[in-house]
């Protein structure tokens, strides 16, 4: 652990970080938008059903979600490969190639691209030119995201625990170990990274010490990944729930039951929180309740995240289909069918949406 650091001062940085994530020009991408996992970014619609502008196929089945900065699309592969792309074009800008499938999605910040492979190893990579910076090697597979906040780089592993890193060194500075593989992508806010397991438990530990505050039994695996909203924790669980817990304490504010397994992850705005059940079911909840504003159904299991704007929900379903819906009220404003199934969300830069599917195909749709 990097013992350099003074707490109080750092505490400071990083709710410096924190005003940040709200500035209009943004110096990160990352899954679910930003450190708190929101999954909301303020950007052009796509408002009149959607075309197809360009494409590109890899060689391995896509469950990583794209992210978009600065033009540019970064993208990993179950081929073992991490693309960038001109985001506006298409064209391939540079492919770095792992040991392992890569389903994890990539995470930028100040020209660095951070992501997870199954081969075991945390990379980070120059953005620029995809050349490796640093990479360190974890005890099993890494699946989930990760997510930059201040100065540091936070992952999880199959390997039961969560690593904190120095960004720009790659220098281990914690390594929590839970009682279960974490497939869920961390979420920081308040002093305290977030994150749930296979065990059942979510976690909340100390974002510069990475000793536990709290954890929060569910009894079912936990695949989806926390959102943070006002010292609010959303986050599923198999057990079918949406739950809201309260960030410092971990104690459950409210839950509210689908009919299936809640893999995605929430995506909050404006106090409404957005989700997909393998019920086939989108819901639009309230932050502060729990309480129902609308449901849609889709005709397959939803296992992707929702995408936000200030007007619109964007997801994709099993069924093979993108859907745009009204977030006032849940009214399905246009649906593209892909015809294959849809693991990766839907990302939406300037006016264009990106997809990664099932059988390798990247679409950019405007």
């Amino acid at each position: 652990m990097n013992q350099s650091f003074v707490k109080p001062i750092v505490l400071v940085v990083l709710s410096a970080a924190l005003a940040a994530c709200g500035a209009a020009k943004r110096e990160h991408a990352m899954f679910m938008s930003d450190s708190r996992n929101t999954g909301f970014h303020a950007t052009k619609d796509i408002v009149d059903g959607a075309t197809e502008i360009w494409s590109f196929q890899s060689g391995g089945a896509g469950f990583s979600t794209p992210v978009v900065i600065s033009g540019r699309l970064y993208v990993g592969s179950n081929d073992g490969n991490m693309y960038a792309f001109d985001a506006t074009s298409g064209k391939r800008l540079w492919t770095y190639k792992a040991e392992g499938k890569i389903e994890s999605s990539p995470a930028v910040f100040k020209g660095v691209l951070y992501f997870g492979s199954w081969d075991r190893h945390i990379y980070a990579l120059n953005a620029d030119d995809g050349t490796l910076l640093w990479r360190y090697k974890t005890g099993s597979q890494v699946y989930g995201s990760p997510t930059v906040f201040g100065s540091s780089v936070f992952i999880g592993s199959l390997d039961k625990h969560m690593y904190a890193f120095n960004a720009t060194t790659g220098e281990l500075q914690w390594r929590f170990g839970s009682t279960g593989a974490i497939y869920s992508s961390p979420a920081v806010d308040g002093g305290n990274v977030y994150f749930g397991a296979d065990d059942g438990f979510v976690y909340a530990v100390d974002v510069l010490t990475g000793q536990m505050v709290w954890r929060f039994g569910t009894k079912k695996p936990i695949y989806s990944s926390p959102a943070i909203e006002k010292n609010t924790v959303l986050i599923g669980s198999d057990d079918r729930f949406m739950r809201a817990l309260h960030g410092a304490t971990g104690r459950e504010l409210w839950r509210f039951r689908t009919g299936n397994k809640i893999s995605s992850t929430p995506a909050i705005f404006s106090n409404q929180v957005v989700f997909g059940s393998t019920d086939g079911y989108v819901y639009l909840v309230s932050r502060a309740g729990g309480r129902k504003t609308w449901e849609f159904k889709t005709y397959g299991a939803i296992f992707a995240s929702p995408f936000l704007t200030e007007r619109i929900a964007y997801i994709s379903s099993n069924d093979g289909s993108i859907y745009a819906l009204s977030l006032e009220s849940g009214e399905q404003l246009w649906k593209k069918e892909l015809g294959v199934q849809l693991f990766a969300s839907p990302v939406v830069d300037n006016g264009v949406l990106y997809i990664h599917d099932n059988e390798g195909k990247l679409t950019a749709l405007k």
